[in-house]
């Protein structure tokens, strides 16, 4: 008698893990090597988040995105791309002439025009490239232990910095310090930097002295974010949270059943008050992007990959991604949500 017991409570047990039903199990029908409509989500990019350098860029009407060793150069929608051979690429970013890229090891720089490639390899192992209007940044490990902070003048270095703090890159020109690796994403307004981390932020002044910690929710619980979760948009940012019950599960892009759920706020800094945008109904639906700029709001709801307004209205279903890959990564570059398994592009969605 005990040892049926034992069987039931481990075909119980069975059941709730996998997510089967208890008649398949019995049945033998079951299937424990894997459950397709569980994702795990990596979130790689939104639309003009302050760190957007992954698999996908643009500018204006040009854009670019890597799939299989090739980025694919569009000088604008309607163009044939033009192929670039790039094995593992690491970061990508663009302006009106270039396209800045590197696999690791090195910068190289890809003139739109004459598409002549330069490199610049002295500048050893890359950890992030930030460009802007007038502003490109390329971050790299130096021997010391912390980063130097390369600013570029086209394909020419014209200035470098040694920086204090490992990993965190500054711009007060355009709003933003973003940090690669790291728990803290720091943001510039007004003269002051606001430093997020989990839950909230603190602001921290000229002379560098820190504030009290401003909550975003009364909620205890393990939140994260990233400087490619966050945009901003007409003076206030836009934070997508993943938050974690699970003890040892902290992190950024967590495990599907590590998840409790994932929210986005909005944060005024002037008002300095937050209100939630939209918050996911438990792990089995994932916010996976979005665009303040559109109104969209992808999610991932037991497999199925919907588009929303930002509220969660007016649902489209597009597809049915279960059972294509344990692991789906998605970006957002020129109005189009980008899906990827590793550095293959699946599927592309407008």
């Amino acid at each position: 008698m005990k040892k049926k017991l034992i069987i039931v409570f481990f075909l119980i047990v069975l059941c709730l893990c996998s997510g089967c039903d208890l008649n398949q199990i019995i049945k033998g029908e079951a299937d424990f090597s894997k459950n397709p409509e569980r994702i795990n989500v990596v979130v790689a990019g939104v639309d003009n988040g302050i760190l957007h350098c992954k698999y996908v860029c643009e500018w204006e009407d040009s854009y670019a995105y890597y799939h299989q060793d090739v980025i694919y150069y569009y000088d604008n929608s309607c163009s044939e791309p033009y192929e670039i051979e790039c094995s593992r690429l690491k970061y990508m970013d663009m302006n009106g002439e270039y396209i800045y890229y590197t696999q690791g090891t090195g910068l190289m720089i890809f003139d739109k025009e004459s598409k002549e490639i330069t490199e610049i390899p002295e500048i050893g192992e890359v950890v992030g490239i930030n460009v802007y209007e007038d502003e490109i940044i390329v971050e790299c490990e130096n021997d010391t232990g912390g980063n130097t902070h390369y600013e570029m003048d086209g394909v020419e270095i014209s200035n470098s910095t040694i920086v204090k703090y490992p990993n965190i890159y500054v711009s007060p020109s355009y709003n933003c310090a973003n940090s690669y690796g790291i728990d803290d994403t720091y943001v510039y307004f007004e003269e002051n930097i606001y430093k997020i981390r989990g839950q909230g932020y603190r602001i921290i002044d000229e002379m560098g002295n820190e504030g009290e910690y401003h909550r975003f929710d009364e909620e205890t619980i393990s939140q994260y974010t990233s400087p490619e979760h966050i945009c901003w948009h007409e003076d206030k940012l836009y934070v997508l949270q993943q938050a974690t019950y699970v003890t040892g599960a902290a992190g950024l892009n967590m495990k599907y059943n590590h998840k409790e759920w994932d929210q986005i706020v909005c944060f005024d800094p002037v008002e300095e008050s937050v209100s939630s945008i939209y918050k996911a109904n438990g792990p089995k639906e994932q916010i996976v992007s979005f665009s303040i700029e559109n109104d969209e709001l992808y999610l991932l709801i037991e497999g199925i990959l919907y588009k929303s307004t930002l509220t969660g209205e007016d649902k489209t279903k597009l597809e049915d991604l279960s059972g294509i890959s344990p692991t789906l990564s998605f970006d957002y570059a020129n109005d189009t949500l980008f899906v990827y398994d590793g550095n293959e592009l699946l599927r592309q969605y407008k």
